[in-house]
C-alpha cells in the first residue's frame, strides 16, 4: 500500500503566492508562462531582505485570492517541495547533445560554426556512467548499491531538455557567467520559487534599515546553494561543475570542477559541515580542477 502524499499548502500561505497576489497582471498581452518566468526572475533578484514582507504576508494570510490571480502557477507537488523552504543542493544536467530546441536557453560563448551532431542516446549513456560514478557506495563496483540519502539530498533535475538544456559546441564552452543567474537555474525557480528561503529562519530577516545596509554586500558574497552542473565536460570528461549560488540566484565567482568519484563528499562537506566553495576572504573568479582524470574511482 503507498503512502498517501501530504496535501499541498493552500494558495496564499507561500512567500510566492503572495507575491504573485501584488503582482500578477491579468491585462499584460504576454502568455501566463512568460508572466510567471517574469515574475519569477524579479522575486529571486529581489533578495532575502526585498523577499521578507511576503513571508510576513503568508504567515499572516487569512483571505480571499482575487478572482484575476492564478493559483496554479505551481503543481500540486511542486507546493508540497516550494513549503520545506530551503534548499542546499542542486544537480542539473544541461548537455543532452544536439537534438534538442534551445532558442530559450543559454547559448555556448563559442565560435560559431557546423556542430558535430551528439545524439541524445549518447550523451544519456555518458550521463548514467557520471551518476554511478557520483552514486554508488564503491563506484568502482556496480554492484555495490547507491547512496540513496545522498540522491535524495542532491535535489536531481536531469531528464527536461526543454527546461535545463544548454548549447555547447564543445566541453570548454561555458555555462555560466558569474554575476548572472543562468537559464537553468531559473528554470529550478520556476518550480520551487521559495527555495531559497526557509519560513522559520527569524534571525536575518530584520526589516530595520542599518541592519540590512550593514549586512546586504556580506550576504552577495555568500554562498546559499552549492549547484552540481552536469554539462557536457562533465558528460564526456567526467569533470562535474561545481556552482555556488547567493540568495538572489547568482554565480559566485569561484567555480569548482570535481571528479565524479569525489563530488558526494563535496556535498556532504556543504550540507552537514557548511563548508562553501571559496574559502578566502576575497572571492576570485576562477575554476579549480581535482587531480588526475575526471573518471578515477578516487
Amino acid at each position: 500500500m503507498t503512502e498517501a502524499q501530504e496535501p499541498a499548502p493552500p494558495f496564499g500561505t507561500l512567500p510566492w503566492d503572495q507575491y504573485v497576489i501584488e503582482k500578477w497582471d491579468a491585462a499584460l498581452p504576454v502568455s501566463k508562462e512568460q508572466q510567471k518566468k517574469d515574475l519569477v526572475t524579479t522575486w529571486i533578484g529581489l533578495g532575502r531582505y526585498g523577499r521578507t514582507a511576503y513571508f510576513q504576508r503568508a504567515m499572516d494570510w487569512d483571505d480571499e485570492v482575487p478572482s484575476h490571480v492564478p493559483q496554479d502557477l505551481l503543481s500540486e507537488a511542486d507546493r508540497c517541495l516550494d513549503e520545506l523552504g530551503l534548499i542546499q543542493m542542486l544537480w542539473i544536467r544541461t548537455w543532452y547533445g544536439t537534438e534538442f530546441k534551445s532558442s530559450d536557453h543559454d547559448q555556448a560563448s563559442s565560435s560559431t560554426g557546423a556542430t558535430e551532431a551528439v545524439t541524445r542516446a549518447s550523451t544519456d549513456a555518458g550521463y548514467r556512467r557520471l551518476h554511478d560514478k557520483a552514486f554508488l557506495w564503491d563506484p568502482s563496483n556496480n554492484d555495490s548499491g547507491y547512496d540513496d540519502d545522498a540522491i535524495a539530498n542532491a535535489n536531481i533535475y536531469d531528464n527536461d531538455s526543454d527546461a535545463f538544456g544548454v548549447v555547447q559546441q564543445s566541453a570548454d564552452d561555458d555555462v555560466v557567467q558569474v554575476g548572472t543567474m543562468p537559464s537553468f537555474v531559473l528554470s529550478v525557480f520556476m518550480r520551487c520559487p521559495d527555495m531559497l528561503d526557509r519560513m522559520g529562519d527569524e534571525d536575518w530577516r530584520s526589516d530595520d534599515a542599518q541592519t540590512i545596509t550593514a549586512v546586504e554586500d556580506e550576504v552577495d558574497n555568500t554562498q546559499i546553494v552549492l549547484a552540481m552542473i552536469i554539462d557536457r565536460e562533465a558528460i564526456e570528461d567526467g569533470w562535474v561543475l561545481e556552482v555556488a549560488l547567493n540568495h538572489k540566484g547568482q554565480v559566485l565567482p569561484t567555480r569548482a570542477r570535481n571528479k565524479a568519484s569525489r563530488v558526494r563528499d563535496d556535498m556532504a562537506n556543504w550540507t552537514t559541515q557548511g563548508e562553501p566553495l571559496d574559502l578566502g576572504d576575497e572571492p576570485q573568479d576562477r575554476v579549480d580542477y581535482g587531480a588526475g582524470d575526471g573518471w578515477d574511482d578516487n
